[in-house]
């Protein structure tokens, strides 16, 4: 008996999140702006938070990116 491998949707998008995932701990843990407090806090919110600390994250977190520049243009100049 063959046994054949199928992929549905929930194996695809659990394929997704962890690939996520593995992007967002090595981001994190490669930053050069975080001390090691930091780091921890934000592998904190992450895994507390699966959802929604990935895109906290992703849009709060990475100082050096783009979003993070421009939110923080935003309120400096409102002041």
């Amino acid at each position: 008996m063959i046994a054949t491998m199928n992929l549905g949707a929930p194996e695809i998008v659990l394929t997704l999140l962890l690939l996520l995932y593995l992007v967002l701990f090595l981001d994190i843990y490669r930053s050069k702006s975080k001390d090691t407090l930091e780091k921890l806090v934000w592998i904190c919110i992450v895994l507390l938070f699966p959802f929604v600390g990935a895109i906290v994250y992703l849009s709060v977190g990475r100082r050096d990116k783009f979003l993070y520049l421009v939110v923080k243009k935003f309120y400096s100049g409102s002041s």
